[in-house]
């Protein structure tokens, strides 16, 4: 090949280059423009907090919005790794800034591997940043304790002291040994201060010659508490019976010490089941009542919803006779947003106050105003007998209610068996909003609930089941702790216990992200330790922690 040949092959050569890069780089610039890449959407993955045993908070950035200037953003994620298609995303929202934003991961598995990204969205799809890893929590037992003496102990109050010192058991007693001293007579109502490791700082016996049951406690602001208990005395620590047994009101002050007390009723026989301390400083405690003399006006017949409002120092304010003329009997009140009240418990009524009864007895609802004018009241239940036991408030502004049922028509969509936990989700004003039952065959009784940060909640009680939903019998009766997402969904449960029978009354969120539950346990076994053989039943502390 000459010279000149050569020259027009590299000519010819570096022209087909030419011309393949000039429509390559238009077809690039189409492109470009009709999927409109000019600026991408950029996000970025930044860390994983507050990992629980069903959610966790993430955190992510938004780096660039790209072209067109707004992107809603969030997390996905999957228990595969390096996935492609997320198990599930948190709701989005829109922005046109860069800014850092986080999300709750909820509905999670406890113990669970879980992979997760920051991911962003604007019409022309998705753009995900880097995946980490995360792993749930699951729940043990961080400490428990056994409490009494050589006769027998019942615990229906627990609370954490106010100013973080440890927490407050209550019950009542009939030993004169062991952990209890200073016995008054018969039964005692007992309370007892643990530290935060669950030791004893203090113990105090209260009561007269005859019995005293404490039935609810709460934690004051001055770091003392205050105690729901009924009475037949009229000496020792108790003065002012008015006849039958009546409501006892007991203040104590941190160290044990006690302040002041108050009997409240009539000639009949009242009992309380809850009490709290109000924002004015005061109390305000919800029972049943049979008398309509004394402290009692209004009686509809038979027991009431009996609440009555206290000052500082245990001075009536207002009282309220609510029900009709069958028994009607006031478990649980709790403050609203506007410092009035909402109670639950159960009604036999169809009449006075109450309407709407499906038959037997059925959780009733109702909504008092801060001077204890009913605003609303609902009935809930089926045929079958339904009691409720506790209701607290939510996130939302409304109210979660549990209690145990026996049928499976009216409001209960079904019944696992003889009887079941269930828990039912109301709005502000009352309706349903879902509602669910749990258990096996046999009977399964809830006693408290508490919202938990994912707004699902957690419910502690009792379990003779050892099927359907319950899982891991110790023996013959458990305690019986679930664990429910914001739906109603069952997400964990657990069992605690020994071979004899075992109760949960109360549980509560701790300061430190734990729970706690008291009940009392016959068990020796198992998870119960410090019971000492030849000892009846005691009251039972367990301390559960996410780990």
């Amino acid at each position: 090949m000459n010279k000149e040949s050569f020259k027009k092959v590299i000519k010819t050569i570096l022209f087909v280059i030419c011309s393949l890069s000039t429509i390559f780089g238009l077809w690039f610039i189409l492109s470009c423009e009709k999927l409109d890449i000019k600026r991408l959407i950029r996000v970025q993955t930044i860390d994983i907090t507050d990992i629980r045993s069903t959610y966790a908070i993430v955190y992510g950035t938004i780096l660039d919005v790209g072209e067109e200037g707004s992107v809603e953003y969030g997390h996905c994620w999957s228990t595969k790794k390096n996935f492609t298609t997320p198990d599930s995303y948190t709701s989005s929202e829109k922005t046109s800034d860069t800014l850092r934003f986080s999300s709750m991961l909820k509905d999670l598995l406890p113990n669970t591997d879980y992979y997760v990204k920051a991911c962003a969205r604007n019409s022309k799809g998705y753009e995900y940043g880097s995946e980490i890893h995360l792993e749930t929590k699951s729940i043990g037992i961080e400490w428990e304790v056994c409490l009494g003496g050589s006769d027998n102990e019942w615990s229906k109050g627990l609370a954490e002291a106010k100013d973080g010192s440890g927490y407050f058991v209550a019950g009542h007693t009939f030993s004169i040994d062991g952990d209890v001293s200073g016995h008054n007579g018969d039964e005692d109502a007992w309370v007892v201060k643990l530290d935060n490791t669950g030791t004893i700082q203090w113990q105090n016996s209260l009561g007269g010659s005859d019995i005293e049951h404490i039935e609810f406690m709460a934690a004051t602001s001055d770091g003392g508490c205050i105690i729901a208990a009924n009475t037949r005395s009229n000496n020792g620590d108790v003065t002012g019976l008015h006849g039958g047994t009546d409501i006892w009101i007991v203040k104590l002050n941190s160290a044990g010490t006690l302040e002041w007390e108050k009997c409240l009723g009539g000639s009949n026989d009242e009992d309380p089941n809850w009490i709290i301390q109000t924002t004015d400083g005061g109390y305000i405690f919800t029972g049943q009542s049979r008398s309509n003399d004394g402290d009692v006006t209004g009686n509809h017949g038979e027991y009431d919803f009996w609440t009555v409002k206290l000052s500082s120092s245990g001075k009536i304010q207002w009282q309220k006779c609510l029900g009709g003329s069958g028994n009607d009997s006031g478990l649980s009140i709790r403050l609203t947003e506007d410092d009035g009240y909402i109670l639950t418990g159960r009604t036999w009524s169809n009449d006075g106050d109450v309407s709407g009864n499906h038959g037997e007895d059925d959780f009733w609802v109702v909504r008092l105003d801060n001077s204890g004018n009913l605003l609303w009241q609902k009935c809930l239940g089926g045929t079958g007998n339904e009691g409720a036991k506790c209701i607290v408030r939510t996130a939302d502004k409304g109210y979660l209610v549990t209690g145990a049922t026996t049928s499976s028509d009216g409001n209960i969509s079904v019944n696992k068996g003889e009887r079941d936990y269930w828990i039912v989700k109301l709005n502000n004003y009352g309706t349903i909003l879902w509602q669910n039952t749990f258990g096996g065959s046999l009977v399964d009784q809830p006693n408290s609930i508490i919202e938990t940060g994912d707004e699902g909640c957690i419910v502690a009680g009792l379990s003779n089941s050892d099927d359907g939903d319950v899982e891991g019998s110790h023996g013959s009766g458990d305690s019986w702790i679930i664990k429910l997402s914001s739906s109603g969904v069952l997400q964990w449960q657990k069992r605690l216990g020994g071979s004899q029978p075992d109760d949960a009354r109360v549980i509560i969120h701790t300061a430190d992200d734990g729970y706690l539950v008291t009940g009392s346990t016959w068990s020796i076994d198992g998870d119960v330790s410090g019971n000492n053989p030849g000892r009846n039943q005691e009251i039972w502390v367990v301390k559960l922690k996410e780990n």
